[in-house]
């Protein structure tokens, strides 16, 4: 049976943020904001950045959620994971395995893995992972790739699960309700937190979530 290093309440409001156009300011003030605001965890995903200079922002980021005393987790890239010694990675159904990246990674690092469907939920048991990623839950324009799952299927996969679910994909202030009675954790947010121009107010707005 899956255990877990996280608490459910970590994963309440994780946010996701890429770099892409903005400026080192920007970026960095983006992330201060939203933890200011209230984001219980953060996950760097940087598909197009090399290695060295992923490293050098993630080194960055971490002083600053050490500060704030929220963990740290890093997609895909275990490399970057251990340099900034961070406390975990995310990985997706065509990534390395979870139970590869254990054997990688020290005991005390998370990892977290999407799924989609019941059969994914049931070849990762016992594998080493503390939380799943489940979606797209809405269409999304960040991930084109990501297939979509239902109201449905998030429910069942969440309730069936040992561990902690997450959903992602899409949301935003305007549909976060309708995850209500699924069972999830927490929403992983991309856009709709660090896309907006006033990215403090829009994460106390999804902190709706937290009254539900």
């Amino acid at each position: 049976m899956n255990t877990t290093k996280l608490k459910r309440e970590e994963l309440l409001l994780y946010g996701v943020i890429s770099k892409g156009d903005l400026s080192r300011e920007e970026y960095f003030e983006k992330i201060k904001q939203s933890i200011d605001a209230g984001v219980t965890i953060i996950q760097l995903r940087e598909k197009n950045m090399d290695t060295d200079s992923f490293i050098k922002l993630g080194k960055e980021v971490k002083k600053i959620t050490d500060k704030a005393g929220i963990k740290l987790m890093i997609n895909d890239n275990i490399e970057v994971c251990e340099e900034i010694d961070c406390e975990g990675v995310h990985i997706g159904q065509g990534d390395i395995s979870p139970i590869e990246a254990r054997k990688i990674l020290k005991k005390d690092k998370i990892i977290g893995l999407s799924i989609q469907t019941r059969e994914h939920l049931e070849e990762s048991i016992d594998s080493g992972v503390d939380y799943y990623g489940i979606g797209a839950v809405f269409s999304t324009a960040t991930k084109l790739d990501a297939d979509s799952v239902s109201y449905s299927d998030l429910k069942a996969l969440s309730l069936d699960s040992k561990i902690p679910v997450v959903a992602i994909g899409g949301i935003n202030n305007s549909n976060i309700l309708e995850l209500e009675g699924t069972g999830i954790a927490g929403v992983a947010i991309v856009s709709a937190i660090y896309g907006a121009e006033d990215t403090y107010k829009q994460s106390k707005i999804l902190l709706i979530w937290q009254k539900k």
